[in-house]
This record gives C-alpha cells, structure tokens and sequence, in this order.
C-alpha cells in the first residue's frame, strides 16, 4: 500500500499542490464568512462587505494571517525495485549410478590333474643259478633279459642286432664260454638235456620243421619260457616253450655250463 501511495504522489503532486491552496483559500473565505455573522450581518453585506474589503488598500484591511506555505511534497522515494527472485540453482544432475560390473562368468573347475602314479620299476629277474651254483649258467641268462628288445639282423652277432644263432653264440661267448657259431653245431655242444631236465642258462635246440634237423637255437631261463631272436622284422623276445608248436619241434636242451 506504502508503495502505492508513493507512486499516486509522484504522478500527481502539481495537482495536489493546486488543490490544497485551493482549500486554504476557501478556508479563509468561510472564516470571513463566519466573522461577519458574529457582527450581525447578512451574508449580502458580508459579500460586499468582502467585495471592499478586496478593493480597500492593502493599508486598511484587516492584517491576514499569512496562508502556510504549503508543506512540501514527501519526496517520492523511487519504488524498490523487487528483489530479483533467488535464482534458483540447478537441480544437481543425479550421480551416474554406479556402473555395475557383470558378474565374472563363473570359470569352469578345473580338471583335476590325475595323479601321475609312477609305473613300478620293473623286477630285475633274479640272476638265475643253476641247481648245481654254476655262476656262468646265471650270467648267460641274465644277459638274455639284457638284451631283449634288439633287432634281428641277418648274420648278426651283437652287440646290438643278432640272427638267431648269433644272439646264443654272442651271450655264451660273453660269459666265458667257446660254443660254435651255427645252430647245427650247437646241437652237439655241451651236455644233453631231456624236456623235463632243463634249467636258466640251458641252450634250447629245435627244428624249422617237425622231425627237422636243428635249425634254431635259445636262452632257457625257467618256467618253460627261452629268449631268441626269431626272424626278420623281429626283436628278442620272450617265448613261451610249452607251446604245442614248440613240442613237435623241440630236439634237445644243451647245458654248457
């Protein structure tokens, strides 16, 4: 309201200023007025009583209470200009969530290493020995186990590839024991022994051919079982003698030590 005012004031203060000494002079005329009738006149003498009073010299009329000046105009102060609203900051942009991280796949389990079991070394066959002690006997068939696993080689005589008589002739050479080079003359070398006598380190002696002459030779080591190198395309290897193929062709064992 205060600034209302102040604002009707300044648009208009001439105005107002007119008005207001124009009240001040009615107000004197009525003050006039009201004297006159305090001294028992009418109001037409009073008009002219006025009218006189207005021509008279200054010198003669009634000296006037001087009109107040008029009260100076408030000065308008200028309206406030209205607060500048607060700005109003920004809403915050919201955090980014937090990326979340996908879950790690799950990695597989991983195969359990199996247990690498060393295979048992394998037994040295007990050096074989004769019934009677012969030590030669022993190391003959202990050098067969020995060689197991090389090549047959066609006139062959060790030390890595043998033919069939060869591979005999090089163990028993080895041991100390002169025996001749081929098969034939083998099945005449040393002592004969039956099927059922025979012991480790006894020379085997068969035929190719069912009532055959002898023509193939091997290490005797125990439990019908012999060492020989057989043929082309072949290693030494352990036989099995109580096979019917070897019975029908089985001559004679040979102990030569």
């Amino acid at each position: 309201m205060n600034g209302f005012f102040k604002t009707y004031v300044g648009r208009n203060g001439a105005r107002l200023r007119g008005t207001l000494l124009l009240a001040l002079v009615l107000a004197l005329l009525l003050t006039a007025c009201g004297r006159g009738k305090a001294d028992g006149k009418d109001p037409a003498q009073n008009a002219d009583v006025t009218d006189t009073t207005q021509t008279a010299p200054k010198s003669e009329q009634e000296p006037q209470t001087p009109a107040e000046p008029p009260l100076p105009s408030q000065s308008v102060q200028p309206a406030e200009p209205p607060l500048p609203s607060q700005s109003v900051q920004p809403a915050e942009p919201p955090l980014p969530s937090q990326s979340v991280q996908p879950a790690e796949p799950e990695r597989p389990a991983e195969p359990a290493v199996p247990e690498i079991v060393p295979a048992p070394a394998a037994e040295t066959p007990a050096e074989p020995v004769r019934q009677d002690g012969s030590a030669a006997a022993g190391g003959i068939a202990s050098m067969a186990y020995d060689l197991l696993g090389c090549a047959f080689e066609s006139g062959g005589s060790g030390p890595d590839t043998f033919d069939n008589s060869g591979f005999v002739y090089y163990i028993c050479r080895e041991n100390g024991i002169a025996i001749p080079r081929r098969s034939s003359e083998m099945a005449d070398f040393g002592e004969s022994v039956a099927w059922d006598d025979l012991q480790s380190g006894d020379i085997c002696v068969m035929a190719n051919e069912i009532g055959g002459s002898a023509g193939f030779v091997g290490i005797y080591v125990g439990d019908m079982q012999f060492i020989a190198c057989n043929k082309p395309g072949t290693v030494a290897s352990v036989q099995n003698l109580d096979v019917q193929y070897w019975r029908d062709r089985f001559i004679s064992g040979r102990r030569v030590a």
